[in-house]
């Protein structure tokens, strides 16, 4: 037989099968088939037991404020379930999960070793069971957590800036700096405790011409520890600055009632930095310009310091008056 007509019987052949199985009958079998072997294997492997891991984060609520965990709690456990295929897939998983640590710190061996002990391997058993009973978990990482702790006292304080901010030239703040947490409690031995008032941010060494959001750390001097997390959020908002002026009237206070004050000039000039975006927000009614009384000591001297005042919220800078002191004339009423 030639190769020719060996050649030709092959592909003659090859025609026919796939001219079979374009059948529509052939197909609608064959897709059953595929559909009924995908159900069986399912349905048998749904009881097989296998293991499946997990990973979820920690929340610790329950600590009291002057106690000080020594060792860094794990901010999350790996876990390993065992249970059958079927139910695995049915298992929603947690995102989160709330240990409460005071039965662990309140407990008589605890009180008396200053030290707590946790099993997580408990915790994650009591937690799926609360979920299902069709799964056990067979493993965590880490398996427990030791660590011994103090007991301090406390005191809450402000969070303050160690060094002012610095912007750019022609740059203002257009309000105040806003630090969340602006207080913290930090825990101590009392003594230690009553020399301190504030706890600063570690200082920022850029300069800035634009609006931020800034992370930063606190400055936690020894003795000192906190149980939070030692990071600040700062904010501020800069304006490109510009420079405005008023016209302030005098006033004189706690003048007794048979004298009067005359001043020359009767009113003063003050200039400040502000952003352009406030420009028109900041009013003169905003600023005093005053003489106590109390404080005209020398009456030899013609003249005296005019005290200003600023009250509002709106960020202003470069704050200056002219003239600064002022003539006076103290006159005596019959």
């Amino acid at each position: 037989m030639k190769i020719s007509s060996i050649f030709n019987n092959i592909k003659s052949t090859i025609k026919e099968v796939i001219a079979f199985f374009k059948k529509k009958d052939v197909i609608t079998f064959l897709f059953f088939l595929l559909f009924s072997f995908i159900l069986w294997y399912m349905n048998t492997s749904s009881d097989d037991e296998i293991e499946k891991n997990y990973v979820i984060y920690t929340n610790y609520v329950g600590i009291p404020e002057n106690i000080y965990i020594e060792e860094k709690l794990p901010d999350h456990i790996k876990y390993t379930l065992r249970g059958k295929r079927k139910e695995l897939n049915k298992y929603k998983q947690s995102d989160t999960i709330t240990i409460n640590l005071s039965n662990y710190l309140s407990s008589e061996e605890s009180k008396v070793n200053n030290k707590v002990d946790i099993s997580f391997l408990e915790i994650i058993n009591t937690f799926i069971a609360k979920k299902t009973s069709e799964l056990t978990p067979t493993e965590t990482q880490p398996l427990s957590f030791s660590s011994a702790f103090k007991i301090f006292n406390t005191k809450n304080v402000p969070i303050l800036l160690k060094e002012n901010i610095k912007v750019e030239s022609q740059y203002i703040f257009v309000d105040s700096i806003k630090i969340i947490p602006n207080n913290i409690t930090i825990l101590g031995p009392q003594s230690s405790l009553d020399t301190i008032q504030a706890i600063y941010v570690k200082p920022l060494h850029d300069t800035y011409n634009k609006s931020n959001k800034i992370t930063s750390e606190l400055i936690i001097p020894n003795p000192f520890v906190i149980n939070t997390n030692n990071n600040v959020e700062i904010s501020f908002l800069i304006d490109k600055s510009t420079e405005k002026s008023f016209d302030i009237p005098i006033t004189l206070i706690n003048v007794p009632e048979n004298i009067n004050i005359r001043t020359f000039p009767t009113s003063i000039n003050i200039k400040f930095s502000v952003g352009i975006q406030n420009y028109n927000n900041v009013l003169p009614s905003m600023f005093e310009a005053n003489i106590d009384y109390n404080t005209i000591s020398n009456v030899s001297k013609t003249t005296q310091k005019v005290n200003i005042r600023y009250n509002s919220n709106i960020y202003i800078t470069n704050l200056t008056s002219t003239p600064k002191e002022v003539e006076y004339v103290i006159e005596t009423m019959q």
